[in-house]
């Protein structure tokens, strides 16, 4: 009774965790027959990287838009003073 329950329970197992074994093996790395697939996984990645760049390159002009409203708002400060 118990080896059949055992056996019902490492069956239950093993279905759930086939796919799951599947699909990491199929989408694993760069090993793709077609050769298409493999141009456009360039591409994607390309892109990918470029839109990093770009979202690093975006950052770092708000911080200096932040910096240069900051240095006006000083130089309105001090005309108002009269220096």
């Amino acid at each position: 009774m118990k080896s059949n329950y055992f056996f019902k329970f490492a069956s239950g197992i093993f279905i759930l965790i086939f796919p799951l074994l599947v699909s990491c093996s199929v989408f694993r790395g760069k090993a793709y027959d077609d050769p298409r697939v493999s141009a456009q996984a360039d591409i994607v990645e390309l892109r990918q990287s470029e839109l990093k760049e770009a979202k690093q390159r975006e950052k770092a002009a708000r911080q200096r838009l932040k910096a240069a409203k900051h240095e006006l708002d000083a130089l309105k400060s001090q005309v108002k003073r009269g220096y």
